[in-house]
């Protein structure tokens, strides 16, 4: 977000729920999308994590998995993870300023 500001490039940030987005625009103008997870946890246990966080966002009833899920589900398998310091986000749709 720092070299965007600093190179003038709009971009919009939201919260996924499990992670992070951020969009900007490429020199044509394409959309990209830059993801970033919200806790370090060990790669070999990811598909196992979000495995249960789906489980628990199902189970919820909700419409995608939000960070109470994988909260859960980290808390469900005993894995003690560092949250990243990310920007607070909106949770809504859009594209690049």
């Amino acid at each position: 977000m720092e070299a965007l500001d600093e190179a003038g490039k709009g971009y919009n940030v939201f919260d996924r729920g499990v992670f992070h987005s951020l969009y900007t625009s490429d020199h044509n103008g394409l959309i990209i999308e830059l993801t970033a997870d919200k806790y370090e946890f060990p790669d070999d246990r990811k598909a196992e994590i979000y495995a249960t966080a789906q489980r628990l966002r199902e189970e919820d009833g909700s419409d995608y998995a939000k960070d109470e899920h994988l909260k859960a589900a980290l808390e469900e398998l005993d894995i003690e993870v560092k949250e990243y310091d990310l920007p607070e986000a909106s949770s809504g749709v859009g594209g690049v300023n």
